[in-house]
């Protein structure tokens, strides 16, 4: 009978390991490796904590004109989400609330506020294609909420593998490097290409870098300065916005 905890034990540590995934390989091989080594690696970082704050700069060109922006994101990865954006030390030029039903950005410089159900509210010198919510997780890593479950063709490219996609979505083609990270995302028919770069060398690290460029000639370079993924959620009052009285509000959706 003294034998029978010790066999117990054995066998809830053999379980145990049986539970474990492989760790995710550092280089894989063929274009179905990649994608799956892809796959599972959203998947690890969607099951990290949701709560984030991050700061970044951002400098967009459009006709001509070339400015900077200081951006503070924090809240909740599904929501809801803050953004403050900074022109200089002092002047805010748009704070932007979004939830999973829409959003309000307030600009203080017109003291006018609009608010939307659809399409993105990050319009700061340029027409974004992303929510708050898609900018926010690409900038943590997690790039699979844009896309399929599937790619419907794989070809090679020099970055490393090149995956496109069946119509009906917004993103028409993804490119992973050699790590299976993604590096460049095109949108339907062209109308954008977001570039992603990393510092480190893990398949789990978050881009530092985005260069966003639009069709129509705008470009956007986004660099992170810092982010942080927190294990408490943010109170509800540190995700709240209010318009001040006599505020302009407008509707997006007319």
């Amino acid at each position: 009978m003294a034998r029978l905890p010790a066999l117990c034990l054995t066998l809830l540590l053999l379980a145990g390991c049986a539970a474990q995934k492989p760790p995710l390989p550092e280089k894989p091989e063929g274009h179905r490796a990649a994608w799956q080594s892809f796959r599972e690696s959203q998947e690890i970082l969607s099951g990290r904590p949701r709560s984030v704050s991050l700061r970044a700069i951002i400098f967009h060109s459009a006709k001509g004109r070339t400015d900077r922006l200081q951006l503070e994101i924090w809240g909740n990865l599904d929501h809801p989400l803050r953004l403050d954006a900074q022109a200089g030390m002092a002047a805010r030029a748009a704070l932007v609330r979004e939830t999973d039903v829409g959003w309000l950005a307030f600009y203080p410089q017109r003291n006018e506020a609009v608010r939307g159900r659809d399409g993105s509210p990050l319009t700061m010198g340029i027409d974004a294609p992303f929510s708050l919510a898609d900018l926010a997780r690409l900038l943590f890593g997690e790039a699979g909420s844009l896309l399929p479950e599937s790619y419907a063709e794989a070809m090679d490219d020099e970055a490393g593998f090149g995956y496109a996609f069946a119509p009906g979505g917004d993103v028409s083609g993804l490119v992973l490097d050699e790590r299976a990270r993604p590096v460049r995302l095109t949108g339907r028919g062209g109308a954008w290409s977001l570039r992603l770069s990393y510092d480190g060398p893990s398949p789990l690290a978050r881009p530092e870098r985005l260069r966003l460029e639009l069709e129509s000639g705008g470009l956007a370079r986004l660099r992170v300065r810092e982010a942080e993924r927190k294990e408490s959620p943010w109170p509800a009052e540190a995700l709240d916005l209010e318009i001040p009285p006599g505020a302009r509000l407008i509707s997006a959706d007319w």
